[in-house]
């Protein structure tokens, strides 16, 4: 997959759409965090996730 970018939208493989809100620095480890939003309503009412960019890369694609 290509860089990440801010405000695309992407699938995860399981087919659940999300929008990239940003991409932030784990003040910890020094990781790039990919910060985004689902795009369906969740049970659990989360409205942000955050994963580490090398696995938002690998179970995500762009789709627009």
């Amino acid at each position: 997959m290509e860089e990440v970018k801010i405000g695309r939208v992407y699938q995860h493989f399981k087919g659940n759409y999300y929008f990239v809100e940003n991409v932030a620095l784990d003040s910890e480890t020094g990781e790039r965090m990919v910060v985004y939003k689902p795009l369906y309503e969740r049970q659990d009412s989360r409205n942000l996730g955050k994963k580490r960019k090398n696995v938002f890369r690998r179970n995500f694609r762009k789709t627009r």
